[in-house]
């Protein structure tokens, strides 16, 4: 069912300009991520290398992800823009010093990127130590890219509202930051400013970060998760935080995983999903309002979807890339996640089934954090909501 929207909370004005913006600026998007702080931002080639270096990585126009830097735009009032100064933008600006990106992330106030050597790159709030520099400080705010020291064979990187996770090409994860719930999986709850192994996990081909809590996707197709677990966002049946990977119950055949800010998804491999944690606004999209179901401790299937190629949750709301390129949301309508009217007459609060977006055709890949929503048609991205993160590449118009 859905919910009649009470009142109107308006997003951001300037957010409906980004996308023509990037598209005048030749922004070529490859890939997408979300933050929880007011930040944006997009690894990009320069126009003029570009123009030198003929076919890339990504079979088109521009160089290989080698000669990748980055852009930003959004809030700065922790160095989230990585351009050396404290003021917000809101239009994309080179990241300082940045090349060879591979792949970003961004959490509450602070952004990774893994660089083609296989290294990670930190910048903004460093108040619990998730810069991993050996500083739990807001001293250790850094405004410019810093190296994460004794990191080496990254693949990827997720970030949480104040933690940040490093999956390694030998299938371990790191994590540092704030760890007051378990999140960095070390067996403790100790906070670590410096990279630590999540305990006893092997085998991991994917991760991810939810606001206080972490999954991992193993090579078997099964799911293990860690940290807050107070409205069910571990999946393992339970109500307790755990400080150390515990299996999420009943999953197999897991392709992909996203963590909300108290809810997460499994995208399994028939093209079906699965949810679990917080539904106290209908974002575990399995066909139960807030009234009958708060939370689930246990994966529920999401109703009346199939044929899903990727997922994203964000702080109350879901979403779905279904493989004809259009997309699905559900939860939260607050802040028009669901690209619907959330006021009287006639708007929805929230829905606790899938809602095909209108208007979105040929997507390719899809994120949302509080709150926003991105889609990416083709290669641009268009947002709607407050704040993004995009890897992308910079194109010269031929």
């Amino acid at each position: 069912m859905t919910r009649v929207g009470s009142q109107v909370r308006t997003s951001h004005p300037r957010v409906a300009r980004h996308a023509r913006r990037l598209r005048r600026g030749g922004w070529r998007g490859t890939a997408v991520a979300t933050a929880s702080g007011f930040v944006a931002l997009a690894a990009a080639l320069p126009a003029q290398r570009a123009a030198a270096a003929g076919r890339g990585a990504h079979g088109g126009r521009g160089a290989g992800a080698a000669t990748a830097g980055a852009v930003s735009w959004g809030d700065n009032s922790a160095g989230e823009l990585g351009n050396g100064t404290l003021t917000g933008s809101d239009v994309p600006g080179r990241v300082s010093g940045l090349s060879g990106v591979r792949a970003v992330a961004a959490g509450g106030r602070h952004e990774l990127a893994v660089l083609s050597g296989g290294t990670v790159v930190a910048w903004g709030d460093d108040t619990f130590g998730q810069l991993g520099n050996g500083i739990a400080s807001a001293n250790g705010d850094t405004e410019v890219p810093a190296a994460v020291p004794g990191l080496s064979g990254v693949t990827a990187v997720a970030a949480g509202e104040e933690h940040s996770l490093a999956l390694l090409s030998d299938g371990t994860v790191m994590a540092w930051g704030e760890n007051r719930y378990g999140q960095l999986g070390s067996g403790s709850t100790a906070g670590s400013a410096v990279p630590v192994p999540v305990k006893g996990l092997t085998g991991v081909k994917a991760i991810a970060a939810g606001a206080l809590f972490s999954l991992a996707l193993l090579n078997n197709g099964t799911v293990m998760s860690w940290g807050r677990n107070d409205v069910g966002q571990l999946g393992n049946g339970k109500l307790a935080d755990s400080s150390a990977p515990v299996p999420v119950k009943g999953l197999t055949g897991v392709t992909a995983i996203a963590g909300g800010g108290q809810h997460a998804l499994a995208l399994l491999s028939d093209g079906t999903v699965m949810s679990w944690g917080d539904n106290s606004n209908d974002q575990l999209g399995d066909g139960h309002d807030v009234s009958t179901q708060s939370l689930s401790t246990v994966p529920v299937p999401v109703v009346k979807i199939t044929g899903v190629r990727a997922v994203a949750a964000g702080s109350e709301d879901s979403l779905a890339l279904l493989s004809n390129g259009t997309v699905e949301a559900w939860g939260d309508n607050g802040f028009f996640e669901l690209a619907r009217p959330n006021g009287f007459p006639g708007g929805i609060a929230d829905s606790d089934v899938p809602l095909k977006i209108p208007g979105v055709a040929g997507a390719t890949a899809v994120a949302s954090a509080p709150p926003r929503t991105l889609f990416a048609v083709g290669n641009q991205e268009l947002p709607t909501g407050c704040c993004l993160l995009a890897l992308a590449e910079r194109t010269t118009r031929g």
